[in-house]
């Protein structure tokens, strides 16, 4: 029998408004994006950190703290605190594409400026997926889709696909159990090992792929500081390997498993809108409608009237205003 490999992606999951208002949100996460960076500098064997897949939150907290910026970026270079794509997490079937769009646009554009994003389609708590996702994705030059809510068994009873998308784009797709599948993990040693157990008893068979992803963090939660002792506690055990990693290298990993063992890889052609493993939410289509009919008004303000007006006016001598067309764009998202 085959060993299994337990890849552990540690993050943080930064809602900037739902348990606590933005104002709440943003002071704490000063003191825990502060204590990320140490950690990572202070312990080589903490491998990453996932600072969730949005580039607000970076955006604000180097606003208050400038004096982290070169630290930031450093540790972006070197693969070991990862961010982007994303400006803003979107919920995929509310807004137009030309606003997943831009919000890609606008997360990678400054992403690059610390350094660089992880190539991943990230949306770990929307709720549903549109089916023109993987072309929206290949688009923009990411290689894959990764998504939480909206799958079923009768659509992929595997946790590994090809997702094609109604123009026949089809991207390698991961659907993530729980980003917080491993948010409290046990301290002891006998413990800790029954529990990397029981997440292979639970997750193996999910996946055709002999590799178990486990997600170390949840809502606003502050970095695992002896993760690199669990980790290493794990690895004493003879039924499993443990390690740290970036998403973006385990899903290579897991596709060149595919790829290597000749694993049948299912194709999937459509959107993801059931509640089966996860709840979708559906209430959000109806939820504060006087909000949804604003922003879609300034959606289509900004996308059929000002950007090709703009356009139009640069090419008969006046300034195209890109910055000030973006932070508009900034403020929606």
């Amino acid at each position: 029998m085959t060993k299994k490999k337990i890849k552990i992606i540690p993050h943080t999951h930064w809602d900037k408004e739902w348990y606590f208002t933005s104002a709440r949100s943003l002071v704490y996460s000063l003191k825990d994006f502060d204590e990320v960076l140490d950690i990572l500098d202070a312990n080589s064997d903490f491998k990453c950190f996932h600072l969730d897949g949005q580039l607000s939150i970076v955006e604000e907290y180097l606003e208050l703290h400038p004096e982290r910026e070169e630290q930031f970026a450093r540790l972006v270079k070197e693969g070991r605190l990862v961010i982007g794509p994303w400006y803003t997490q979107p919920d995929t079937l509310v807004v137009s594409g030309e606003s997943l769009l831009k919000n890609l646009e606008i997360g990678m554009k400054l992403a690059k400026k610390y350094g660089g994003y992880q190539s991943i389609g990230y949306l770990p708590d929307s709720f549903g997926m549109s089916c023109q996702m993987p072309q929206i994705y290949h688009y923009m030059g990411l290689k894959y889709a990764f998504f939480r809510r909206g799958i079923a068994k009768h659509l992929v009873d595997n946790r590994e696909f090809m997702w094609e998308s109604p123009d026949g784009t089809k991207m390698f797709t991961h659907n993530l159990h729980h980003y917080g599948n491993m948010a409290y993990p046990p301290n002891k040693k006998e413990e800790i090992q029954e529990y990397y157990q029981e997440m292979i008893d639970k997750l193996g068979d999910s996946s055709l792929s002999d590799t178990v992803l486990l997600y170390n963090g949840e809502d606003q939660k502050p970095i695992r500081k002896n993760l690199p002792e669990l980790v290493k506690v794990g690895n004493e055990s003879c039924e499993y390997t443990v390690e740290i990693d970036t998403l973006e290298n385990a899903l290579a990993s897991i596709q060149q498993e595919y790829l290597e063992k000749q694993l049948p890889l299912p194709t999937y052609n459509g959107e993801f809108t059931f509640g089966q493993f996860s709840r979708t939410h559906k209430s959000i289509f109806s939820t504060r409608v006087d909000l949804k009919q604003l922003n879609n008004h300034l959606e289509n303000y900004l996308s059929n009237i000002v950007e090709p007006l703009s356009v139009l006016a640069s090419e008969a001598g006046s300034k195209y205003e890109s910055i000030l067309i973006d932070n508009i764009w900034k403020l929606m998202l």
